[in-house]
């Protein structure tokens, strides 16, 4: 007799599998999972990339690309509603109201002609008929202010390109939580967030978990927030669930083999042996990108966006320059700058030249030798393009001296460099999961073999494991070809495995500046101490649970 003290599940998925068709081939994504999740509790879903999480959780509000390439099968009830096979009538009224997603790649899940907050609003406005258009701005700002974005009301007619990745992480985050749901379905929520927006952003959804008595699915690489949030754990390999269990279970006594790799795995070493007398390669003198506010009709400027103000930096041969700091502090911007990719003031010298005023003409033959990672793979990736296209297409322009077959064979051996082997030339980019578009975009970066390369959180999507790989892959290239690096991340583990020299950033200037091992054994700044605290006490509890 079934025990009726014990509450429903909320969400009930059994024997869920995945197919997808691709090139005549049939790619078992999901393999007949099951799991549920009470109202209150937090199901964590853990694995490597492309181990099946997202799929998993896509399916639940049938939002995987491409219908007629897929094939799923199985059961999921939502509060006993069976949603496999259901209309699109019944699921638009699911999707915001009772469930709502937090998607991995915020730029691809906002539409970037509108502003943020009409893309809020619209969604308050289906979902709550008859409520004022003002209440529902009000209730913007509100959520916008919830999730630590500063000055939300000045930020309302933001579009998505003006803002940092964490900041459209928190956008997608406040717009998921507008309708109240029942079921919140979080993709990697934190992956493009400093460790200190990290932590509030986890205490935020954890209070909202309980305060509205909602249920989380949470989908992630990061075994210390699983540790810090989660009730209980599904670990995933190759499509299927290998281990479940209470998240403390799965912590201090892990049975599966995999499960074991992956609490162990973790960014090691030192950064690669470098010359005290390198030259520089790119320097930059006072460098100032300021963006105009407008307002009134006639869009007089009012003020400025001090994204970088007044920066002094030099990135000597052979080396990694860290850049860190909290979402919004200038980091990306400071990238792009260099490279000219949008416009600033200062001298920018690349291996002593300046390049600041060189028109697009005279800076195309040192693009090859300038080469960037950007923060989100999926934007930056073509959907029309297959990866052998992708990663090429540097070489076609740069290296025209090369045929056809010269340049496929220069692509496969990058692809199997950064962990992908040479049958995915000819997928497109919508077949992989995020950490493996984000391998495509390092092997075309490393295709035409830079001497300075600029990478934006090239590991924030990936697991453990992978970032693990990562951090040796970039070491023995950087020692093998005298790369210099200049290395964007919110990861201090990361960038303390790379980094031989880091900058300290927040809102546009250098809060700190020094020796890697002086700023992360003995930080001069309150601010510094912070980031510092708020990054290692994570990744304490990870080493007591190996050590455990």
């Amino acid at each position: 007799m079934k025990d009726l003290s014990t509450p429903a599940p909320l969400l009930e998925v059994e024997d869920l599998s995945v197919s997808f068709r691709s090139e005549g081939r049939v790619i078992e994504a999901v393999k007949h999972i099951s799991f549920s999740i009470a109202r209150g509790e937090t199901l964590a879903l853990v694995g490597e990339s492309g181990s099946g999480k997202s799929v998993s959780a896509m399916s639940i509000l049938q939002l995987l690309p491409y219908p007629v390439a897929f094939h799923p099968s199985g059961s999921i009830r939502l509060d006993r509603r069976e949603l496999m096979g259901a209309g699109e009538k019944a699921m638009r009224e699911i999707r915001g109201a009772k469930a709502a997603l937090v998607p991995q790649e915020p730029l691809t899940a906002l539409n970037p002609l509108h502003t943020i907050d009409r893309q809020i609003i619209e969604s308050i406005l289906l979902h709550t008929p008859g409520i004022p258009r003002q209440a529902a701005q009000e209730r913007t700002v509100e959520l916008l202010t919830l999730v630590g974005i500063k000055d939300a009301k000045a930020r309302l007619k933001a579009y998505p390109h003006q803002l940092s990745g964490g900041q459209r992480q928190r956008v997608m985050i406040a717009m998921a939580l507008a309708n109240e749901p029942d079921l919140l379905i979080a993709d990697e929520p934190t992956t493009a967030l400093d460790v200190t927006i990290q932590a509030q952003v986890l205490e935020l959804l954890d209070s909202l978990k309980k305060r509205l008595n909602m249920a989380m699915l949470l989908i992630t690489h990061d075994l210390a927030i699983v540790r810090k949030v989660a009730d209980r754990v599904c670990v995933m390999t190759g499509g299927e669930i290998v281990e479940r269990g209470n998240a403390e279970d799965i912590f201090l006594h892990p049975h599966h083999p995999y499960t074991k790799a992956l609490l162990a795995a973790e960014p090691k070493g030192e950064p690669v042996a470098s010359r005290p007398d390198a030259r520089p390669v790119m320097e930059a003198d006072d460098l100032k990108v300021w963006f105009p506010i407008k307002a009134g009709f006639l869009g007089k400027t009012v003020d400025y966006v001090k994204a970088v103000d007044g920066l002094t930096i030099s990135v000597p041969e052979g080396q990694t320059l860290g850049i860190v700091g909290e979402s919004g502090s200038g980091k990306s911007t400071l990238g792009l700058a260099l490279l000219r990719l949008i416009s600033s003031d200062g001298p920018i010298r690349f291996e002593g030249k300046r390049i600041d005023g060189l028109k697009a003409k005279d800076l195309r033959p040192l693009r090859a030798r300038m080469q960037i990672v950007f923060q989100d793979p999926f934007a930056s990736l073509s959907p029309r393009m297959s990866v052998a296209q992708i990663v090429g297409e540097g070489l076609s322009i740069h290296a025209p001296h090369m045929n056809y077959a010269e340049r496929r064979e220069r692509v496969t051996e990058v692809l199997k460099e950064v962990g992908l082997e040479g049958d995915v030339l000819d997928r497109y980019p919508h077949e992989f999961s995020g950490g493996q578009r984000q391998r495509i975009a390092i092997a075309r970066a490393l295709v035409l073999k830079p001497d300075f390369v600029v990478l934006d959180e090239p590991t924030s999507a990936l697991d453990m494991s992978v970032q693990a790989q990562i951090v040796d892959l970039l070491r023995a290239l950087q020692k093998a070809h005298n790369l210099t690096f200049m290395f964007i991340s919110h990861d201090l583990k990361v960038v303390r495995a790379l980094s031989h020299q880091v900058v300290v950033m927040k809102d546009g200037k250098v809060v700190e500046h020094g020796p890697a091992h002086q700023i992360f054994d003995h930080p001069a700044t309150a601010y510094t101490k912070a980031l510092m605290a708020a990054a290692f006490e994570l990744e304490a509890r990870h080493t007591e649970a190996v050590n455990e």
